[in-house]
């Protein structure tokens, strides 16, 4: 990955910012990460800090190998001793009360939980298991590359070419040719017809299946939480910012009828 994008790992990997104007950074190190809290929210809460990370690195062993950086080709392949652990290890009930489990703070509650809408689950309806994404952010670290978020697809692009992809861009797909229920080709709006063996769609779902595949949806759909997301480009730096930064509002996110956090970057 070198030879294509540079990452530079951040510290503090992010500041959060609370409503009562108290801030609290997410450092490179736990043991730093640990200082902070104890200096904002108590050594109580630090210490429930070091009992969630060691529980949250137990996720970690079992998930990733097994689920995460995996290709799963049927619902069998989840099946097995390390579905077991993770069952054993309270990965199937919720993640708020599990985090509830570790911290007391409102602050320190928030920060370790919201994760999970990442994933577009709120804390209070999602699995414990996605803490193993506060793991990531808290221990593996949080990267940025040079140049902005929009190396990495540049990069993505160059390796793509490198090896023989051809790449189209400003192309607009007014529909997917489906045969026998197989997508076989796209078309576009400049009278295109481009074969295919597999189609990937990225729009929202409802736009995929009315505009592009003619096949209304057949359930009704719930939005999932969200946040505003703000990304700039700047080359001063900006007082009480980290690189970084995410504002919580004045209720907490994940329950019902309540906001998410915003995420500024």
């Amino acid at each position: 990955m070198s030879d294509w994008l540079d990452l530079v790992r951040l510290d503090p990997a992010y500041r959060a910012h609370f409503p009562d104007g108290s801030t609290l950074d997410v450092r490179a190190q736990v043991r730093d990460t640990a200082e902070e809290i104890a200096r904002v929210c108590g050594p109580r809460e630090a210490d429930g800090y070091r009992r969630f990370i060691d529980y949250s690195r137990s996720l970690f062993d079992i998930e990733w190998n097994t689920f995460i950086d995996r290709n799963l080709d049927t619902p069998l392949d989840l099946l097995g001793r390390p579905l077991a652990r993770l069952a054993l290890a309270g990965g199937f009930g919720r993640l708020s009360p599990k985090i509830n489990q570790f911290f007391e703070n409102p602050r320190t509650r928030r920060i370790f939980s919201f994760q999970a809408l990442y994933a577009g689950v709120p804390p209070h309806r999602a699995l414990a298991l996605y803490a193993v994404i506060s793991y990531l952010d808290t221990v593996a670290g949080v990267y940025f590359p040079r140049g902005g978020m929009h190396a990495v697809p540049v990069a993505m692009a160059a390796v793509a070419a490198k090896h023989g992809v051809d790449i189209h861009y400003d192309r607009e797909v007014t529909s997917v040719e489906v045969v026998n229920g197989r997508a076989r080709a796209v078309r576009t709006a400049d009278g295109d017809r481009i074969p295919a063996d597999v189609v990937v769609l990225n729009p929202d779902l409802p736009v995929a299946r009315r505009d592009l595949l003619n096949r209304p949806l057949r359930r009704p759909l719930r939005y999932s939480p969200s946040c505003v997301l703000l990304h700039i480009g700047a080359s001063k730096h900006y007082q009480g910012a980290a690189h970084h930064n995410i504002h919580f509002g004045g209720r907490p996110g994940g329950g019902p009828s309540t906001r998410s956090p915003a995420r500024d970057v």
